[in-house]
């Protein structure tokens, strides 16, 4: 399942029990049995040294950018924040690599591609020549939350992923990632039937299929969230 020409990239990030391929296939299993939102958590998903790095770069690392959202329908803001510092670029670096994408094409059985745009990559290309290492990190601060959705065009898009960079979370924030159902687009009857703990290296990815994935961010009460920014897979043919 894992090419050999990738194995040595996702072997630097990635934690071992996550490389083991008959570990893979239970938890590939347990994604399309899933009866509503398929969905998968990997806590400690990458290797000790590495978030041990990452955890120094949020510390140390200066916001150089800022920029607030809102929605008028729901969405309350939350603030895109780019984090200069080593290895966070590196963690960019590792979520727009080949070798990650090949290992998330095992779970969605189809070729990926990345949403980047050429002018993003030449933003981050002349933010590393001017010495400003970036690496886009999504922050709700206290009271922000993000009201039930969807991501997509269903026909465009095969999946999302989030990556928690937050620590110390305990339950008494309130916050976490959930999961809908809704019978259809025009029902107002929605079920929460899941939800993922928001753990500082938890790798959070799950299918976009129409009607069935729906998720929401909770109210955050005194505290940041801190998550890699939020992205998508597209479907090979765009």
């Amino acid at each position: 399942m894992l090419e050999k020409k990738h194995y040595k990239t996702l072997n630097r990030f990635i934690s071992e029990k996550y490389l083991d391929e008959t570990y893979l296939q239970k938890l590939k299993e347990d994604f399309y049995t899933q009866k509503y939102v398929k969905h998968l958590a990997f806590s400690d998903f990458l290797k000790k040294e590495f978030v041990a790095w990452l955890k120094e770069d949020i510390k140390n690392g200066q916001r150089d950018y800022e920029e607030l959202y809102t929605h008028e329908e729901g969405y309350k803001k939350w603030t895109g924040s780019y984090i200069s510092w080593k290895y966070l670029s590196e963690l960019y670096k590792f979520f727009h690599s080949e070798a990650f994408f090949s290992y998330m094409e095992f779970f969605y059985e189809s070729q990926l591609s990345t949403p980047i745009s050429f002018w993003y990559k030449l933003e981050n290309i002349l933010r590393t020549l001017m010495r400003s290492r970036g690496s886009l990190i999504q922050i709700y601060n206290s009271w922000d939350y993000l009201t039930w959705h969807t991501d997509g065009p269903i026909d465009k898009v095969a999946g999302s992923y989030v990556f928690f960079l937050n620590e110390n979370w305990n339950k008494d924030q309130w916050w976490s990632l959930e999961f809908w159902y809704k019978n259809n687009l025009h029902s107002s009857e929605v079920v929460c039937y899941d939800s993922v703990v928001p753990t500082f290296n938890t790798f959070v990815f799950f299918k976009c299929e129409k009607d069935r994935s729906w998720h929401r961010v909770e109210w955050v009460k005194y505290w940041e969230r801190k998550t890699y920014h939020d992205q998508l897979f597209y479907k090979e043919f765009l």
